[in-house]
């Protein structure tokens, strides 16, 4: 196989010649999205066999086809890659709203409600703390690197609490419930202190004051709004695929209101469906159905697009240091795991798995790890660098973790 050289006003996209010319390739858009699938379903089939998260597999797929690589995606799918990691983020947060229940989660109550936010914030705190001492992080770069990395992955998560709940493991206190709950609500708050810091970001310069000031205000809009879309919804949409792009749209649209609004568009999309869900099960069984089906395109389009924005040598020297932030942030995090178990009838066991599905970390940090460097963020690809890194480090160890202690610890 040849290679041919394209001009572009950034660089050169390299395009494969040769045997697959005009089936595979052929330096057009059309060409990129269906190598990325064809390799992308490839990487996954591999995963399966290997025994390890496929999104693993599509990250160094990314890093490998990427322009820090071989340079076969087209730019036109780079300049778009911003607008399709934020749209499998929705389909990821629907997927989460539409398995919330309201009952179940009265029942696990202020457990789960601490969950939603202390191990996230002393993880953050940590992260803030490290990269200002050793990168020489801004206050205000230390918190959006501390926010990407304190969300909990909900693609690692949500299919292993799916797995115990279908197999009445841990179900007798609840526990698959209590993480679902929690780490759902802990990404809403990751991003929503994430896009206050970045929103800051123009002006240098942030205090506590002002965090605790707007917050309230963005995570109250974004429930009002997520309530009345979801109502819409399940008074007026059908079991067809109009309703599927409609909700799609209309939650596409709630999270791009962000930028004029002081809003957490992002939990409104998560409340949108758990309200559907809640008003019309046989509509909100329908659209689950349909997004689990989207997700199996997104997810290899989310992984593959944030492997690609991996710069070698940013990685490179943000490497150990960022490996020593990351371990570091994990224990602090657990901590606060047990913190928010006080005073709950789980046993010892029980906590110390709660405090391992707490650790993997994927799916926001591909969505929106490369966002400071998209808005030209100084050390945004040290940022990117390290959420690629948590990704890398934590994916693998939760995941087989949770696989390994979920019997001997929830029986």
């Amino acid at each position: 196989m040849g290679f041919a050289i394209t001009a572009t006003a950034d660089n050169s996209y390299i395009r494969p010649q040769g045997l697959f010319v005009g089936v595979f390739f052929g330096g057009t858009m059309i060409y990129t999205i269906l190598l990325i699938l064809i390799l992308g379903q490839v990487s996954k089939k591999t995963a399966k066999m290997m025994h390890v998260p496929a999104l693993l597999l599509l990250i160094i797929l990314g890093m490998t086809i990427g322009p820090f690589g071989l340079n076969w995606i087209h730019p036109s799918i780079q300049m778009l890659s911003s607008e399709i990691r934020g749209f499998a983020l929705i389909i990821i947060l629907l997927r989460a709203g539409f398995g919330l229940d309201r009952q179940n989660l009265a029942q696990v109550g202020r457990p789960a409600f601490l969950l939603s936010f202390v191990p996230g914030v002393f993880e953050a705190g940590t992260v803030m703390i490290l990269s200002m001492h050793f990168l020489n992080f801004s206050f205000i770069q230390g918190g959006v690197l501390g926010f990407i990395l304190a969300a909990v992955s909900p693609a690692v998560v949500v299919p292993m609490m799916v797995y115990l709940e279908k197999n009445r493991i841990g179900t007798q206190k609840k526990i698959p419930t209590l993480i679902l709950a929690g780490a759902s609500v802990d990404d809403i708050v990751a991003i929503s202190i994430f896009s206050v810091f970045l929103g800051f970001s123009s002006t240098g310069w942030i205090s506590p004051l002002q965090i605790m000031l707007r917050l309230p205000m963005m995570i109250v809009i974004g429930f009002i709004s997520g309530v009345m879309l979801g109502r819409v919804l399940s008074a007026y949409g059908k079991n067809s695929k109009i309703t599927v792009f409609l909700m799609l749209m209309l939650a596409f649209c709630l999270q791009k209101s962000e930028k004029y609004l002081p809003i957490a568009s992002l939990l409104g999309v998560m409340v949108s469906a758990a309200t559907l869900r809640e008003r019309n099960q046989s509509l909100a069984v329908f659209l689950s159905n349909a997004m689990d089906s989207l997700w199996v395109v997104a997810e290899i389009f989310l992984f593959v697009l944030v492997g690609a924005q991996v710069d070698f040598k940013a990685a490179q020297s943000s490497g150990i240091i960022g490996v020593v932030i990351i371990v570091c942030a994990l224990l602090v995090r657990m901590v606060g795991v047990f913190v928010s178990l006080i005073n709950t009838d789980l046993t010892l066991k029980e906590r110390i798995f709660v405090a391992i599905s707490y650790i993997p970390k994927a799916t926001v940090q591909a969505a929106i790890g490369g966002t400071p460097l998209a808005l030209g963020l100084p050390n945004g690809e040290v940022i990117l660098a390290i959420s690629v890194l948590a990704i890398l480090i934590t994916t693998p160890l939760g995941a087989i973790g949770m696989n390994l202690t979920a019997k001997p610890l929830l029986e």
